[in-house]
């Protein structure tokens, strides 16, 4: 399925100024940043192309994977936020602008991962109806998927449909993209998967939980 957004992400100002602080609570950053921050969040929007390509596969139709090997379902997505807003970040720091292209480059992260959320609750809404459970999602590169996982997705997907690429180190272009997968099914709520993030011991600016 593919989808085209409006350009009006939520853009949540504390997940900025986290990203730039590091991962810590007390970002430090000077009110003159903080400014920026806040100016650039709006006028960032107007960078945003948002295209999306998801689809939700049977296990038997995926490759016998340890990622999968929970799952009775496997949902499979990539977002992105489009080529304007990197542009513009590479236009800022050969301007010599190193502030400002940091803080949309900070900006661009955040937008290409509400994008996700909104693919990632769409998902979850299709589980729900149909009483099935998901775990977080999760991506190629991160925890023990290694980046090269890239190929799984995008041979599955159609993704030149939202004009996204890999580089031949699967990195993606436009670099303010998101792919990931969702396990689905009975009993994958308590999965290995959905503690990963809450088990880990680094300080990082995407952490999704506190330290328990």
């Amino acid at each position: 399925m593919i989808i085209n957004f409006d350009s009006d992400l939520p853009i949540d100002i504390g997940s900025i100024t986290k990203i730039l602080s590091g991962g810590r609570k007390t970002s430090g950053l000077s009110q003159k940043s903080l400014d920026q921050v806040t100016i650039l969040s709006k006028t960032a929007k107007k960078l945003f192309h948002p295209r999306v390509v998801y689809d939700i596969f049977d296990k038997n139709e995926l490759p016998p994977l340890p990622y999968f090997k929970e799952a009775d379902q496997v949902a499979l997505s990539v977002c992105t936020i489009g080529e304007e807003l990197p542009n513009k970040v590479v236009s800022l720091f050969k301007e010599g602008k190193l502030v400002e292209g940091t803080i949309l480059d900070a900006i661009g992260s955040i937008a290409a991962d509400a994008l996700a959320d909104k693919i990632n609750a769409k998902i979850n809404e299709f589980a729900s109806k149909n009483s099935l459970q998901t775990t977080l999602r999760y991506s190629p590169g991160y925890c023990s998927w290694a980046l090269n996982g890239q190929s799984v997705i995008f041979d599955l997907l159609s993704v030149d449909s939202i004009k996204v690429t890999l580089t031949e180190s699967c990195l993606m272009v436009p670099v303010k993209s998101v792919s990931f997968a969702v396990n689905i099914g009975l009993n994958v709520s308590k999965s290995n998967w959905e503690n990963r993030c809450r088990t880990c011991r680094k300080i990082c600016g995407y952490r999704r939980y506190d330290y328990e």
